[in-house]
């Protein structure tokens, strides 16, 4: 199924057309602005049929988390945002701020998104009970790769809705493979 001869006329990685509908799952102040939890469907269907019950069983992961601090803004102002995209089992907002400096990107003018991948941070059921990389299950990995590059253009349609024209990428170790294939598309 994976052979990329199937795959001749069209691509395997897709990206939506439509933004899901996002709610706001947590809202708190932060620094000068506002620390917001968004949640939203993914909408991902396995290109393989064979394997979407596999991807249905992770009930935790049918939905996709973006992170958002945000500055407060005065009418008409824009302002850049960098999506950052956390490494492997760094899905914890806490770890993922650290090692994004949010308050430093912060203080810069900037505002700042998170996606979580998918099996990470509040898409998985325990923290270090990770599914996106599964040596053991190679066609569950693929589509699951998919499924993030998918999620992550969710986010992207969904900040772009929001004003944002100016939208920078920064990814750690598994985050920078994401920003890196994803920046392909």
């Amino acid at each position: 199924f994976y052979n990329p001869t199937h795959w001749k006329e069209k691509t395997f990685l897709t990206i939506p057309e439509k933004i899901p509908t996002f709610s706001v799952e947590n809202r708190k102040a932060f620094l000068d602005g506002q620390y917001c939890l968004l949640k939203y469907p993914s909408t991902y269907i396995a290109k393989n049929s064979m394997i979407q019950d596999d991807l249905n069983e992770f009930t935790h992961n049918s939905h996709a988390y973006l992170h958002l601090w945000q500055h407060t803004k005065q009418q008409g102002e824009k302002r850049p945002i960098i999506l950052c995209l956390h490494g492997f089992l760094m899905g914890n907002p806490t770890l993922a701020s650290r090692m994004f400096k949010i308050k430093s990107l912060f203080g810069l003018n900037l505002d700042i998104a998170l996606y979580n991948l998918p099996h990470h941070g509040l898409r998985t059921k325990i923290f270090y009970d990770q599914h996106l990389i599964n040596p053991e299950n190679t066609p569950l990995t693929i589509e699951t790769m998919a499924d993030n590059i998918h999620d992550l253009h969710s986010s992207i349609l969904w900040l772009k809705k929001e004003g944002y024209d100016q939208i920078g990428i920064i990814g750690g170790s598994l985050g920078g493979y994401t920003a890196a294939l994803y920046a392909t598309l």
